[in-house]
């Protein structure tokens, strides 16, 4: 039986994933929007990342934790740690001018972080959102609310761009994986409501529409789950209430069209049918970055965390860089190999739960595998976890770790 770690120990991690989801969250390409002002919070990133790894050394010294207990740990890691291996090995053998070395240092700064908190709690059954996921979310929430405020003209996506701390796609992710731990896990219903309620207006007016997307598809399915395979009757009214409301705004937008235009102006946040249709020019930059693809690129990409310079596609506000798809990032970027570790990690972490359905609490299985649906839908039209470690990617390998922990114990 596993043991619940003391209070002290309970603040120490939580510190560390506070310091590791802010750090994640502060945007590392700064100076991406006018007037952007995030150069000088890249600084405060490396400095967050190295919290955990203080810790674990303080705890190392002090007795706290065996070198013996690291070794395994890496030992039950090892598939991530070959899939990391082997973007450092296309680094040399790629095309250079492609390779973004400070995206690479904050990728392995961020692994690293995490494997230092995680092993820290290798064999305690901690649950980690009770004393962490309020604190994030009012902390976020607060963050919001003074750009909100500092909005001359009140638009939460334009004041989150150019205040430049955080990319809106990524913080509406981040929203949305803490709306979903909300929603599965135990808690006080009232502040639950409270809370999914806050967070639910800032995703919507943050108009990530790739996060909508996903995270429709997340709480379908985890409401699905819930009433089939584990038979709840509050699950099954969700799911009997959301067909009913698909089904009459279908209905609505049938007999009142000019409510399905206005709708479609709000999701298309400006742009055209065709440039809907296009997915944001995405497919238009996907096509440009694959006429470039040859033998070379397929086997080791242009080099991880891609910057092309001579590759680029008009966004409608200027020229953006990068896959903007997490999966053709690792593609183009380090090649076929390091792609197929990552699907193969995580299909292995998917069978590894499924194996445990019964020994592992049903809120920790079906979180899990919505977060699993949340990040790999939003990764088809962001880079998720094709860049650097992002708070979504940081949180859902958190709660496969401490699910399969719960199975074990």
């Amino acid at each position: 039986m596993a043991v619940i770690p003391a209070r002290s120990e309970r603040f120490f991690f939580t510190v560390q994933l506070m310091g590791l989801i802010l750090a994640t969250t502060i945007a590392a390409g700064g100076g991406q929007f006018p007037g952007n002002k995030a150069g000088m919070f890249l600084y405060a990133k490396l400095l967050l990342f190295l919290v955990p790894a203080a810790i674990l050394f303080w705890k190392i010294l002090t007795d706290k934790l065996s070198l013996q207990a690291i070794k395994q740990f890496l030992c039950d890691y090892k598939l991530l740690l070959v899939y990391l291996l082997s973007l450092a090995i296309s680094i040399p053998l790629s095309i250079a001018p492609g390779f973004s070395l400070q995206r690479y240092l904050y990728m392995c700064l961020g692994f690293s972080s995490l494997f230092c908190l995680m092993i820290q709690y290798k064999n305690e059954a901690l649950p980690f959102y009770k004393t962490s996921i309020y604190l994030v979310s009012i902390l976020v929430t607060a963050i919001l609310c003074i750009v909100y405020v500092t909005s001359p003209y009140g638009n939460l996506r334009d004041a989150v761009q150019i205040f430049g701390l955080v990319h809106p796609n990524m913080l509406s992710s981040l929203l949305a994986q803490i709306a979903l731990i909300i929603l599965c896990c135990p808690g006080q219903a009232m502040i639950k409501t409270g809370l999914l309620a806050a967070l639910s207006f800032f995703i919507l007016f943050l108009q990530s529409r790739g996060v909508w997307v996903a995270l429709s598809i997340a709480l379908t399915g985890a409401l699905f789950v819930k009433a089939v395979f584990y038979q709840s009757r509050p699950a099954l009214l969700g799911l009997i209430a959301l067909c009913l409301t698909v089904l009459f705004a279908v209905m609505g937008f049938l007999f009142f069209p000019h409510a399905l235009e206005h709708m479609l102006i709000l999701f298309a946040r400006g742009s055209s049918l065709d440039e809907l249709l296009s997915l944001t020019h995405r497919t238009e930059l996907w096509q440009m970055l694959f006429d470039d693809v040859g033998t070379k690129e397929i086997l080791v990409g242009h080099g991880f965390a891609l910057m092309l310079s001579n590759i680029g596609a008009d966004f409608g506000s200027g020229i953006l860089y990068g896959a903007h798809n997490g999966y053709l990032t690792i593609f183009l970027g380090a090649g076929l190999l390091p792609l197929l570790l990552w699907l193969f990690y995580w299909s292995w972490q998917k069978i590894s739960l499924l194996k445990a359905i019964r020994q592992v609490p049903s809120y920790l299985f079906i979180l899990c595998l919505s977060s699993l649906a949340l990040l790999f839908v939003h990764a088809f039209v962001a880079e998720e976890f094709g860049m650097h470690l992002t708070p979504t990617l940081l949180l859902v390998i958190l709660n496969f770790h401490f699910a399969k922990r719960q199975a074990v114990s």
